[in-house]
């Protein structure tokens, strides 16, 4: 089924209007959500547990630490953010829109939802920002669940664009249709109705992009450096490849998203690999050190180190020399590129890439018809949440669907299935 919210032959119609909203929860994402919201000049409330006698409130203590650690904090999108305490819920009265993000758990979410029902106005739009089954949170809802349903904003949200919106069998598609023009005029974000499974579109994918690079890194015996010279600017994808992404995403993070994925296990090579890494505490940026580590020489200079697999120690960064990425970098385009390094299937730059995009096509397909409803919401999702220029697809087009069947059936023959239905 066509998405009802935004497709090149469907354009937005008309938005509702928010003039205050309000985030329950003040952990990092409850603070990260307010941010973003007040940033778009809207004034929220952010709710929390109330005060120890003595201590000040939560919410405020954890504003003003995000606010010490976030550069982009200027004071005039601070004051639009007013804490409060979740025992003065008849605030939420003024409320356009309640976003719920509080404690990744059923229960207590659930508890939450319930609670603040009362205090809604008739009008007001109730969301939640979870990785939870959404329909079952729905569930206790009543009438509610009209106007509930889930709003993933894609991390960090300051600066990625996708806005993931997960309806219920009861949501008002209405009042879904007028968020999303609401998400895309005022907050600027690109906006991708999906289906409620598990790691949505753009988390699931980039997920299963991760571990797969690293599977072949591990079974190749590639350096973290050459696998990310091959999954970086010359697929039109960011700078620096997937596993700067891993480093910025976090180590522990990436680790308990693959503990819970359905295709990686305990005795999975990355798997493994990963928790090492975070039982060594090298969880990526935010510790200092992850797959990449930035040192500094006696005289001062920062010198960039990678992590050696086979050692598990860090090194000097090595640049990869490979003629097919030299030849693949003056190309005029990043089709044209891209078809340069795959066309001697014996290269080392080949002998990754054709298994290497074969697992993401055949994951991108999976995604279509379980949490996309077409081929086009992927691309969108996977563009606006990491910054690609081509969406798995689109990257699929730039090969050649037919043209690399043949490769495909040789290298991995599960991705040929899906496209030779189509074709």
């Amino acid at each position: 089924m066509e998405s009802q919210i935004r497709t090149q032959s469907n354009p937005l119609g008309a938005s509702i209007l928010v003039r205050q909203a309000a985030v329950l929860g003040a952990g990092r994402l409850g603070v990260a959500l307010a941010l973003q919201l007040a940033s778009a000049g809207i004034p929220v409330l952010l709710l929390d547990q109330p005060a120890a006698a003595g201590q000040p409130s939560p919410a405020r203590s954890a504003l003003e630490a995000m606010a010490r650690s976030v550069a982009a904090c200027d004071p005039g999108t601070l004051a639009l953010i007013t804490p409060a305490s979740l025992d003065d819920l008849s605030r939420l009265a003024a409320c356009d829109w309640v976003l719920e993000a509080s404690v990744e758990q059923m229960e207590p979410k659930t508890a939450l939802l319930r609670r603040v029902l009362p205090f809604l106005r008739p009008a007001a739009l109730l969301t939640t920002h979870t990785s939870l089954p959404v329909a079952a949170l729905a569930e206790g809802l009543g009438e509610w669940r009209r106007r509930f349903f889930g709003t993933h904003f894609f991390a960090p949200q300051h600066s990625r664009h996708l806005l993931e919106l997960i309806p219920t069998s009861m949501t008002d598609p209405a009042l879904l249709a007028g968020f999303a023009a609401f998400a895309d005029r005022r907050l600027g974000k690109t906006v991708v109705e999906v289906r409620d499974s598990h790691g949505l579109i753009a988390g699931r994918l980039g997920l299963e992009a991760l571990l797969a690079a690293a599977r072949l890194m591990l079974g190749q015996d590639l350096s973290v450096e050459e696998v990310d010279a091959l999954t970086g600017e010359l697929l039109g994808w960011p700078r620096g490849g997937l596993f700067s992404v891993a480093d910025s995403i976090g180590i522990d993070a990436l680790a308990l998203a693959a503990a819970h994925l359905p295709s990686a296990g305990a005795a999975d090579d990355v798997a493994a690999l990963l928790q090492h890494m975070v039982s060594r505490g090298w969880l990526g940026a935010r510790s200092g050190q992850g797959f990449y580590r930035t040192v500094h020489t006696a005289q001062g200079q920062a010198c960039r180190e990678v992590l050696d697999l086979a050692r598990m120690e860090y090194r000097p960064l090595l640049e990869p020399r490979w003629p097919a990425l030299e030849q693949a970098a003056a190309a005029p385009t990043i089709a044209a590129g891209l078809r340069l390094m795959l066309g001697d299937e014996q290269s080392r730059a080949a002998r990754f890439l054709w298994p290497f995009l074969g697992a993401l096509w055949c994951a991108a397909f999976e995604r279509v018809g379980e949490a996309a409803d077409n081929l086009a919401a992927v691309d969108r999702a996977l563009c606006a949440g990491f910054g690609w220029q081509l969406g798995p697809f689109a990257l699929w087009d730039a090969v050649g669907v037919a043209a690399s069947l043949k490769s495909l059936r040789a290298l991995h023959p599960p991705a040929c299935r899906p496209a030779e239905a189509l074709l």
